[in-house]
């Protein structure tokens, strides 16, 4: 499993090689900023906030596990603009603005690693953005989110962990909005919003085929 025990230390992560050219392939785990799924959240937005001045440490570092991940850039309201970096923590090559409240931007997304994925290809919206040439481009989790895709109301199963053997922890049978987290291979982790209450709900592990990407119509 991906997820290890939080552990509450702030620490200052040396930047060796950020501005080195990265490998089309994996990124070296070694030389990567290590964030945590306790970023400050707001009541209505909960895991959009990221100070980039406060690094915590997760665990450790953590390899990197190729994914294939939909999803959307779903930044705090009011930002004017989304960071895209060269590699996870590093130098910013890209900026997405938010202009006006019909901006949108769809991700697909091809690796993760200790909170950041990677995008692959072109970032498609209003106005299509390309990643410089020789460049890699990744986002972090806290600024994405996807859609449920089960659009007939099918249920589908959150699990503690990623594989269809352990423990269920809650059953989506309506759409919503999926929070995400993290992923590895055909798993990706997120949370969803109660649909009667609004509340934040932590599901678990569900499989990638469930997320929609493209925050303006359905994934069929």
């Amino acid at each position: 499993m991906i997820k290890g025990a939080s552990l509450p230390v702030v620490f200052i992560f040396l930047l060796i090689g950020c501005t080195e050219s990265k490998s089309e392939n994996d990124v070296d785990a070694s030389i990567i900023q290590v964030e945590t799924d306790t970023i400050q959240n707001s009541a209505s937005n909960e895991e959009k906030s990221f100070n980039e001045d406060e690094l915590v440490e997760e665990d450790l570092p953590q390899e990197p596990c190729h994914t294939e991940v939909s999803a959307f850039v779903s930044d705090e309201p009011g930002e004017p603009y989304t960071d895209i970096r060269n590699a996870p923590g590093c130098e910013v090559i890209l900026k997405l603005p938010h202009e006006s409240e019909d901006d949108y931007f769809i991700l697909e997304l091809d690796q993760y690693v200790s909170g950041w994925f990677r995008i692959k290809g072109t970032i498609n919206g209003k106005t299509d953005y390309e990643i410089p040439p020789g460049e890699e481009s990744w986002i972090h989790h806290s600024v994405i989110s996807a859609g449920s895709r089960n659009y007939g109301n099918q249920p589908i199963h959150f699990y503690e962990e990623p594989n269809e053997d352990a423990e269920v922890n809650v059953v989506l049978d309506y759409e919503s909005s999926l929070i995400i987290y993290e992923a590895c291979g055909e798993w990706v982790r997120c949370s969803y919003y109660d649909y009667e209450t609004g509340d934040k709900v932590e599901g678990g592990w569900i499989k990638t085929e469930w997320l929609c990407g493209n925050p303006l119509t359905n994934c069929c």
